[in-house]
């Protein structure tokens, strides 16, 4: 009995500890947001694909995240990655790559 015990109250610390590790929509919005006004060195409201190089982000990625077809990202294109499910990449998980 004792042991069942332990055992319910470490998964419950567990789950917790889970739970607290998950990072809401808005703080990936704000992650994101960041990590944008940091790769955005010339301060043009928008991201080259020499501004992403460091990131990761693969050439067909950027090509499908620049929804208007610029050749740059702007922040709402770029915010696209802290929504999408799948990797920016095949070799990599994009912006998650970077590091400031």
């Amino acid at each position: 009995m004792k042991y069942l015990l332990t055992s319910a109250l470490a998964l419950t610390i567990s789950g917790a500890a889970l739970a607290a590790e998950t990072t809401s929509p808005k703080a990936l919005i704000e992650k994101y947001t960041t990590m944008f006004q940091e790769l955005d060195t010339d301060k043009s409201q928008s991201l080259s694909k020499t501004e992403t190089s460091t990131t990761g982000l693969s050439d067909s990625s950027f090509s499908h995240l620049d929804v208007n077809g610029d050749g740059s990202l702007d922040l709402d294109e770029f915010l696209a990655l802290a929504t999408s499910s799948t990797p920016a990449s095949d070799d990599s998980q994009g912006a998650e790559k970077y590091t400031p």
